[in-house]
């Protein structure tokens, strides 16, 4: 689980802050991702809910010396990304996850982003919870951010 500033990236980029690439400037949670594995990307939403926003199916890790984030995952076909205005508020679900260290997130509102802000891998019962969570959402891009 991993929480993304989707927003000031979507402001410069526009809906190519979606592709499938995922970069970042922490070496250490970088290491701890392989081809394989998926990131599930959680984004704040207005006026104080949370939405996922995508799972990036790794297929390939590369690092590109000379960036601020220089660590690269780059997604493969099997990633998704979530309408964002056709989902409830998934802060009730990410207060679910018991991630592999059991520890629950008990942050309300846009606090829970700090629960986010290192690597949780998830549990084997977090990760079934998230894919039936998203056989319900609507694929495709996310829209303008809300009001």
């Amino acid at each position: 689980m991993y929480w993304k500033d989707f927003w000031v990236e979507f402001e410069e980029y526009g809906h190519d802050a979606l592709d499938l690439l995922w970069h970042t400037s922490n070496q250490r949670f970088f290491d701890q991702v392989q081809p394989g594995d998926n990131l599930w990307i959680v984004v704040f939403w207005a006026p104080d809910e949370w939405r996922l926003i995508q799972r990036l199916h790794i297929r390939r890790l590369r690092i590109e010396s000379g960036y601020e984030r220089p660590y690269h995952a780059i997604g493969d076909d099997r990633s998704q990304t979530f309408r964002l205005d056709r989902q409830p508020d998934f802060a009730p679900i990410l207060r679910k996850l018991e991630f592999v260290s059991g520890k629950r997130i008990k942050a309300m509102g846009r606090l829970i982003g700090r629960s986010l802000q290192t690597s949780r891998p998830l549990s084997e019962g977090d990760i079934h919870l998230l894919r039936n969570y998203t056989k319900k959402l609507k694929v495709g891009r996310p829209i303008k951010k809300a009001v």
